[in-house]
């Protein structure tokens, strides 16, 4: 049981009123926030365009750094 959304629930039945209401707005965030396989692939096709611009630059690299970035948060 290592997703957090699975970890969270597992608690539902801690009888505090206000926490299970809480662990549930929780898991609705959580899993909405959630890339879904097709996103994650233009995500990573967009840094791909980022990195191959010839005529770009630093904010092209910093772009696709970016990107990269908000990947491995969300994973």
């Amino acid at each position: 049981m290592n997703d957090i959304v699975e970890r969270i629930r597992s608690l539902r039945y801690v009888h505090v009123p206000v926490a299970s209401q809480l662990f549930e707005e929780a898991c609705a965030e959580i899993q909405r926030l959630r890339l879904t396989d097709e996103e994650r692939q233009a995500i990573l096709t967009a840094i791909q365009l980022c990195e191959d611009i010839t005529y770009g630059g630093a904010a092209d690299q910093h772009a696709a750094d970016v990107l990269r970035s908000l990947l491995a948060r969300l994973k």
